[in-house]
């Protein structure tokens, strides 16, 4: 999806750029979107997890194997969070508001952590456990 496309979609999702004001689909509907358009708008419900001192710490990189969540560092409040523990904390709270709005929807969740010395980003790697047909590629 192009950037445009990605912003087109989370503006219907999402009233008046509000993230509070997001539109829950049925399962009906959640179904019928693509891949790719299922696992952005699980990322809408990692906006809305709590995050020390309202920063955002996290990056979205939806991938043809699932979804990578990295820490933005530029985030972390040097002077409050001197080794970013809090921002950890933080991102932890997106990872898990997007696995109960997946599991929601029919998705189980498969964390890995990389080999990094500060273990990111993340790969956070969603699949379907109700689709039928055996693999997903998108």
């Amino acid at each position: 999806m192009t950037k445009e496309e990605i912003e087109k979609f989370v503006s219907q999702c999402i009233v008046n750029n509000n993230p509070w004001t997001l539109r829950i689909l049925s399962q009906e509907v959640f179904e019928k979107l693509s891949k790719s358009r299922q696992i952005l708008y699980l990322c809408c419900f990692g906006l809305l997890a709590p995050t020390t001192h309202n920063t955002v710490p996290q990056q979205f990189h939806i991938t043809s194997s699932g979804l990578e969540i990295s820490l933005d560092e530029k985030s972390i409040l040097p002077a409050s969070d001197p080794i970013g523990r809090q921002a950890q904390i933080s991102l932890g709270c997106v990872i898990k508001n997007i696995e109960i709005a997946g599991l929601y929807y029919g998705w189980k969740e498969n964390l890995t952590l990389n080999e990094t010395p500060s273990n990111f980003p993340l790969r956070l790697e969603l699949r379907a456990n109700r689709f039928s047909g055996g693999e997903l590629d998108f």
